[in-house]
């Protein structure tokens, strides 16, 4: 999961994987370090 949105972050800026990340609290997962670099 991390790989695969830092491997292609230009191709994939946050048409599905992001939007999904926000609306649950997977905080374990992906903290919100990883949500305030991309935005």
């Amino acid at each position: 999961m991390e790989v695969g949105i830092e491997e292609r972050p230009r191709l994939v800026p946050l048409p599905d994987p992001y939007p999904r990340i926000r609306k649950q609290p997977p905080s374990s997962n992906l903290s919100p370090d990883m949500t305030e670099k991309t935005y």
